[in-house]
C-alpha cells in the first residue's frame, strides 16, 4: 500500500508524480492517518509572513523512517505564478526527502513534466541560457547529461521554433486502426479486419470532420500535415487513396507533410506509391526491435527482415525522408540485443530516428502482465546514452525529447535527425508552439494565444463509435478556436 497524508489537496496528483520516481506506486491513496502497514509520505505545508515552511516524512509499516523540512520565499506576482512557485517547491520538497531515504537521484531530478525543453526555453526568455542552465540543474537537481541533452535541443530547436507566425496552424488526422494491437500500446485503436462497419463510418465521419474544418484555416497557413494513428496503412489502397485525396482537397499547402507507416506489414508498393504521389515529403516505417523474439513477445507477428523489406522498398519508390522508431527496455532485451538493433536500423541510414523508452501505460497488455521481465532500468539508461554517442558518431543529432509516467529509468523519448531533416510537427506538438487542428477520434486540438501566454485545448472523444455518433459535437468544440 502506498499512501499520501498532505494538507494541500489541491496538489495530490503533482505529489504523487514525485514520489513515483522512486517508488513503482500506480495507485496512491489520500489519507488523513498514518496507516500501519504499507509506505506513507507525510506533508504539512504552511505560509508564514514572506515564507512558504513545509516538513515532510517518510512512514513505512507506520514507523518513522526520515525526515525533511524546507522554505522559500512567497512568490505573489500574481495568482497564476504563485500557484507555479508553490507546486515546484512542495514537489522539491518531497524529492529531497525520498532523495536522502533511498540515497538516489533520478536522471532528470524532479522534474516529472512531459516537457523538460519547454521548460528550459522559458528560463533562457527569463535569465539567459548560462544562469538558465545553473538554475535548472540546481532547482531541479538535474543530471549533467540531461542538462546538456535538454539544452542542446532548444538550440537546435530555435531557427525552426522562430520561423513559425503566430497564425500558422499543424494539422493532425488520426487513423485508430491497426492491422492488430502491440502489447505495449496505449493508443485507443481496433483491428482493422475485424471492425469493418466501424471503420467504414469513421472514415466517413472523419472526411466529413475535415471538409468542415477546412472552411475555418487559410490555406496559407498550413505549416505541417500529419497522418498518424493507429497505423494509417492498415487502410487498404482504396481506402488509403480516399484519406490522402480528402487530406490535399482540404488542406492544398502545406510545408511537410508525413504519413506514419508504422508496421513493416502493411506496406506495399501500391499504397507507397499513393502516398508519395498525394506530396507527403515524410513518411514512418519502423522497426521498434529487430529481434525476432521480442518482436513475437509484443505482438508483431513478422520476422525482423520484414522492416528491412519494407524500408528499402519505400527508399526505392522514392521518399528521401524515412523516420524509423526504436524501443529500448523491451521485455526479455539485454544490451546486447539492443545494441543490434541500433545498428541493423543504422545500416538502412533513415534521415530519423526516434529512441523510446518503454512506457508500461495502464491501458497496455503489458501493464496486466505479471509474469515479464524487463531489462534493468540501469541496463536501459546504459543504453540510451550508447544510443545518442552512437548516432552522433553517425551524423544523427538531437532535435526533440519528450517524457511519460511509467517509463523506465525515468528516462526520455528522443528524435535524432541528420542537418535538414528535423520534423517540424515534432517540434511543434511537443514544445506548443504552433496551434493544433485534430481531426479523429482521440484528436486533441489546441488554440495558442502567444499574446496572453495561454492554451486552449478541445478534445475529441477517444471511442471510435462515440465520435461517429457525436461527430457534429466534435465540430462544436473547435470552431470557437479556429472559426
Amino acid at each position: 500500500m502506498f499512501a499520501l497524508n498532505s494538507n494541500v489537496p489541491a496538489f495530490f496528483s503533482d505529489l504523487c508524480d514525485e514520489i513515483r520516481l522512486f517508488m513503482p506506486a500506480k495507485k496512491i491513496d489520500e489519507t488523513d492517518t498514518i496507516p500501519q502497514d504499507g509506505t506513507c509520505i507525510f506533508l504539512r505545508y504552511q505560509k508564514e509572513d514572506t515564507d512558504w515552511l513545509v516538513k515532510t516524512a517518510l512512514y513505512v509499516d507506520g514507523q518513522l523512517r526520515a525526515e525533511h523540512s524546507g522554505s522559500a520565499p512567497v512568490r505573489e506576482e500574481s495568482a497564476l505564478i504563485e500557484k507555479k512557485y508553490k507546486k515546484r517547491f512542495l514537489k522539491n520538497a518531497v524529492y529531497e526527502l525520498l532523495k536522502t531515504y533511498f540515497k538516489q537521484s533520478p536522471p532528470w531530478g524532479s522534474l516529472t513534466g512531459i516537457r523538460p525543453t519547454k521548460l528550459v526555453r522559458e528560463l533562457c526568455a527569463q535569465m539567459g541560457r548560462e544562469k538558465a542552465r545553473g538554475y535548472f540543474q540546481k532547482e531541479f537537481d538535474v543530471s549533467q547529461t540531461k542538462t546538456r541533452l535538454a539544452f542542446d535541443i532548444v538550440e537546435r530547436q530555435m531557427p525552426l521554433i522562430a520561423a513559425s507566425e503566430a497564425a500558422d496552424v499543424d494539422i493532425y488526422i488520426g487513423i485508430p486502426f491497426c492491422k492488430s494491437r502491440c502489447s505495449y500500446c496505449s493508443f485507443v485503436s481496433r483491428e482493422y479486419g475485424r471492425y469493418t462497419a466501424l471503420k467504414d463510418e469513421y472514415l466517413k465521419c472523419l472526411f466529413y470532420e475535415m471538409e468542415q474544418a477546412a472552411k475555418w484555416i487559410s490555406p496559407g497557413r498550413v505549416r505541417c500535415i500529419y497522418i498518424g494513428g493507429g497505423t494509417p496503412t492498415a487502410l487498404n489502397a482504396q481506402e488509403l487513396k480516399a484519406l490522402l485525396s480528402h487530406t490535399t482537397a482540404c488542406f492544398p499547402q502545406w510545408d511537410e507533410f508525413t504519413v506514419e507507416a508504422g508496421r513493416a506489414d502493411t506496406i506495399d508498393e501500391e499504397k507507397l506509391a499513393l502516398i508519395l504521389r498525394s506530396g507527403a515529403n515524410r513518411i514512418s516505417v519502423n522497426a521498434q526491435t529487430t529481434n525476432a523474439q521480442t518482436l513475437k513477445a509484443i505482438g508483431r507477428t513478422y520476422p525482423p527482415e520484414e522492416y528491412q523489406r519494407a524500408f528499402l522498398m519505400a527508399r526505392r519508390a522514392g521518399f528521401s525522408c524515412i523516420n524509423s522508431d526504436i524501443i529500448f527496455g523491451l521485455p526479455g532485451e539485454q544490451a546486447e540485443m539492443m545494441k543490434k538493433t541500433l545498428e541493423d536500423v543504422t545500416a538502412l541510414e533513415p534521415e530519423n530516428i526516434t529512441v523510446h523508452t518503454l512506457a508500461l501505460k495502464n491501458s497496455s497488455y503489458l501493464a496486466e502482465q505479471q509474469d515479464v521481465t524487463y531489462p534493468d532500468a540501469q541496463s536501459v539508461a546504459q543504453m540510451v546514452e550508447y544510443a545518442r554517442d552512437y548516432l552522433e558518431h553517425r551524423g544523427y543529432y538531437p532535435y526533440y525529447l519528450y517524457r511519460q509516467k511509467y517509463m523506465a529509468g525515468n528516462l526520455e523519448n528522443v528524435g535524432y535527425a541528420r542537418p535538414g531533416f528535423i520534423c517540424k510537427y515534432n517540434i511543434d506538438i511537443m514544445e506548443e508552439t504552433t496551434s493544433v487542428l485534430a481531426l479523429g477520434a482521440g484528436g486533441i486540438s489546441k488554440r495558442l494565444y502567444p499574446e496572453q501566454n495561454r492554451i486552449e485545448r478541445a478534445c475529441n472523444v477517444k471511442d471510435i463509435a462515440t465520435y461517429n455518433a457525436r461527430i457534429k459535437d466534435m465540430l462544436a468544440r473547435k470552431k470557437p478556436l479556429f472559426d
